[in-house]
């Protein structure tokens, strides 16, 4: 039953399609929902981001200046121009001070709080990924974990101990959400955080054809997991059961790669089609079409995605 717009949770592929072309065929500038707009992001970054870390260097402002930085970085990731990001991270970097093995010895040189710390490993470990330094972007996402206050353990023991906490301690133990809004806000950016950096690092170990890289990326999934139903939205919840998904295909367990895909379409409501719903939804469409076409249904494959086209 749909009450404003509200489309429930699909059970199966064919009644997720169905929500799908049902919520297109509704969709009309009129109503102002998916009306195509002008991306105006690069100008934006060569505009008001560049020329704002420059300002706040020269003046002074260095705590200023790494924010705008970072914002840089990340908006040149999603413009897939690692060179440009790598050229800000560096002048991030240098605001930050030497380098040490001990974080809680190192001097910086502006006062940085933690959680920018964590976002500046985070985004330098994904540049790292793009450009194929495997062990650098490891010993990075690793890092930012340990300043969001998530530690990964490093042996075979520590994984143990790990999956233990992560299958029966954490589920039992969900904090609930503060009643501050603002404090709210503040914990779930450390999650969403968290789990970008768990989904980097389950990709990386994933590159290994060994039994060790197996076993750490199947725990950062089991994090990933956990992070994502905590506290964050609808989207990014979706977006890491496909994470799930693809892992669960990767390491040929049929039986959970098709279970994952279908808690991700259970997850997906539909409920309004905002730009980050919109995207969650064209990835899910693309991920079960990719899956379609491994299991042999070309047609249904075909099908969803030419309306995975159509959306993006």
């Amino acid at each position: 039953m749909e009450e404003k717009g509200y489309l429930r949770p699909a059970r199966t592929e064919e009644e997720f399609l169905d929500q799908v072309n049902r919520k297109l065929a509704a969709t009309s500038p009129e109503k102002g929902l998916c009306t195509r707009k002008p991306c105006h992001c690069e100008e934006i970054l060569k505009l008001v981001l560049s020329p704002l870390t420059q300002h706040c260097l020269v003046i002074g402002k260095t705590t200023c200046a790494f924010y705008y930085l970072l914002e840089a970085a990340a908006a040149s990731l999603d413009l897939s121009d690692n060179y440009m990001a790598f050229f800000y991270l560096r002048k991030a970097s240098r605001l930050l001070g030497q380098p040490s093995a001990f974080p809680f010895l190192r001097k910086h040189k502006a006062k940085i709080c933690q959680f920018e710390e964590a976002t500046f490993c985070c985004l330098w470990s994904e540049v790292c990924f793009n450009m194929g330094q495997i062990t650098l972007a490891k010993k990075l996402a690793r890092q930012a974990l340990q300043l969001l206050k998530r530690n990964f353990p490093w042996t075979w023991f520590g994984i143990l101990f790990q999956t233990f906490l992560e299958k029966y301690w954490h589920s039992c133990s969900l904090s609930q959400p503060p009643n501050n809004p603002s404090e709210n806000k503040k914990k779930l950016a450390v999650l969403q955080q968290q789990v970008h950096c768990l989904s980097l690092l389950w990709q990386l170990y994933n590159l290994e054809a060994t039994a060790s890289g197996r076993r750490f990326a199947c725990l950062a999934t089991l994090m990933q997991k956990n992070s994502a139903e905590e506290f964050a939205n609808e989207a990014q919840v979706v977006s890491t059961y496909l994470d799930l998904s693809q892992f669960s295909q990767n390491m040929g367990d049929r039986e959970k790669w098709l279970h994952c895909e279908q808690m991700a379409i259970q997850k997906s409501s539909l409920g309004c089609f905002s730009r980050e719903g919109l995207l969650a939804t064209a990835q899910l469409m693309q991920a079960l079409a990719y899956s379609k076409l491994c299991l042999g249904h070309l047609d249904f494959s075909i099908k969803l995605d030419l309306i995975c086209v159509l959306m993006c």
